[in-house]
């Protein structure tokens, strides 16, 4: 959700940002069906805990076929939250403005970072968020879905920081 946050702080304050990596994120806003989706899931993840939800949605986060310690890691991570927690972050989601029109806005240095496998950020998504944002670069984290950071550190680590390093101080 991070990228959601980004992308809505730079719509409202540009001037505050020197660059801006969009990891594992999209610009377009829920279709209402997904909206709908996001309600339901919502309701269940309240009305059948955060077992239900760390079993429907760790698959989901990460790449098919992931490694059994990350996925333990990913579902030890869900359920240390709250049902209630997870419901407001659905809705949440289901609510964000639409940040396609803020992408041709973005003038500072940009990275967009995806996982190879993302099941949830489809490839063309962040295709285009790197064609509409001026001299973005596109970063492919191989041997990686959602959750880029966990299920292939060395790669995003070592992109984040090529990324950084590359700018003027």
């Amino acid at each position: 959700m991070g990228g959601y946050v980004a992308l809505e702080l730079y719509r409202r304050a540009p001037e505050l940002f020197r660059a801006l990596a969009l990891c594992a994120t999209k610009a377009t806003p829920d279709t209402e069906e997904a909206k709908a989706t996001r309600e339901a899931f919502a309701v269940n993840a309240v009305a059948k805990g955060l077992g239900w939800v760390a079993e429907e949605f760790t698959p989901k986060l990460l790449r098919p076929h992931a490694d059994p310690a990350v996925h333990a890691k990913v579902r030890d991570l869900i359920r240390s939250g709250t049902a209630e927690g997870v419901a407001a972050a659905q809705r949440g989601m289901a609510r964000r403005t639409d940040s396609v029109p803020t992408l041709a806005r973005i003038v500072c240095p940009t990275a967009v970072i995806f996982g190879e496998e993302d099941q949830l950020i489809p490839f063309a998504e962040a295709q285009r968020m790197g064609q509409t944002v001026k001299g973005a670069r596109m970063m492919r984290i191989p041997g990686a879905g959602h959750l880029v950071n966990l299920e292939n550190a060395p790669a995003f680590n070592t992109a984040l920081s090529t990324f950084f390093a590359a700018l003027q101080p």
